[in-house]
């Protein structure tokens, strides 16, 4: 099992859906993002803790989910993105997506289109 860094404020949710046999679920949030990373690596490291500024900015109002492809590499869409790691924003739509590269949280949020 990876490690993360402790006092990490962020839930690790490696599957999630929308729909439950058509039962349609309810958003109690206004944006959705996605973190893929790989392990725990320093790059991983530093985007856990980009998620947690995104997180401790929005509050309630975003929803995170960490899939770390070295244990789920089925949930990698796109392997053609590339992967540094990478945040998606899902919702709302249109679906952004920034590479964390060295990036600081508030450049992440403003390429991901998300208030600051």
């Amino acid at each position: 099992m990876q490690s993360y860094p402790s006092g990490t404020a962020i839930a690790l949710i490696v599957i999630m859906t929308d729909t439950n046999e058509g039962v349609e679920v309810t958003h109690d949030h206004d944006f959705r993002l996605r973190l893929y990373l790989m392990g725990g690596t320093e790059a991983a490291r530093h985007a856990l803790s980009i998620l947690a500024e995104i997180a401790r900015q929005l509050g309630d109002r975003v929803r995170s989910e960490v899939i770390d492809v070295l244990i789920r590499p089925e949930l990698f869409l796109d392997p053609a993105l590339g992967l540094s790691p990478l945040f998606v924003r899902l919702e709302p739509a249109p679906v952004r997506s920034c590479p964390c590269l060295d990036h600081s949280a508030g450049r992440v949020m403003r390429e991901l289109g998300l208030p600051r």
